[in-house]
């Protein structure tokens, strides 16, 4: 936003744009705390809210039913401008694939950098979920040579996380760590599985 400002003539540096958008973002938080609702000119309006059904009149609060959020309305300047103006293209989709944040070995607490043999480890990320049965799914290791060793022993195989034993007998060395799940396997059953590598350091087995 700053840079695109600076590009359209601002006269002012870009990190001057930033502080004062920062500063607007911080006063725009503190008056919603305070049940407020606020315009940002022709950009929008935003207004705290609760979601969540009560029971009746007489019903109160309950995190565990409730929850505060924030609420937003584009201005109408702004959607003429877009709806007017805005040119379309067909594009190709993209494919969901796994996408891994981290990685944390739980013997040694290290995050992305240690991989101990035959203890639990966590990958925590985006659509990790495969399926068990396939052969070609799961996480696996690789090392500097090439070899593919998969994770046999999972214990949660979820969306966002994965926990699992870290194979046993590893050689010492620099391994790569893949999750590779199968995208819209309910529609296309040939279709090869997705890879992706996590993009931080290689784990070191110790």
């Amino acid at each position: 936003m700053a840079r695109r400002m600076r590009d359209r003539g601002a006269t002012v540096e870009e990190d001057e744009i930033v502080a004062l958008l920062t500063d607007a973002i911080a006063a725009c938080e503190s008056l919603l705390l305070e049940g407020k609702r606020v315009s940002f000119g022709a950009l929008c309006q935003f207004y705290p809210r609760i979601t969540g059904i009560f029971d009746g009149p007489a019903d109160h609060f309950d995190p565990a039913r409730h929850q505060v959020d924030v609420g937003a309305t584009p201005g109408q300047d702004i959607r003429k401008t877009v709806r007017e103006g805005a040119q379309v293209a067909k594009v190709e989709a993209t494919k969901p694939i796994p996408a891994p944040v981290r990685y944390v070995d739980l013997a040694s607490s290290e995050i992305d950098t240690t991989l101990t043999p035959g203890n639990i480890g966590a990958i925590d990320g985006y659509r990790l979920k495969f399926d068990p049965d396939k052969a070609e799914e799961g996480v696996f290791l690789i090392d500097g040579t090439g070899v593919e060793t998969k994770v046999t022993q999972v214990q949660k195989n979820k969306p966002g996380q994965l926990i699992f034993l870290n194979p046993p007998g590893l050689a010492v060395g620099d391994y790569e760590l893949e999750v590779r799940a199968h995208p819209g396997r309910q529609r296309t059953a040939n279709r090869p599985p997705g890879r992706h590598a996590d993009g931080v350091a290689p784990r070191r087995c110790r």
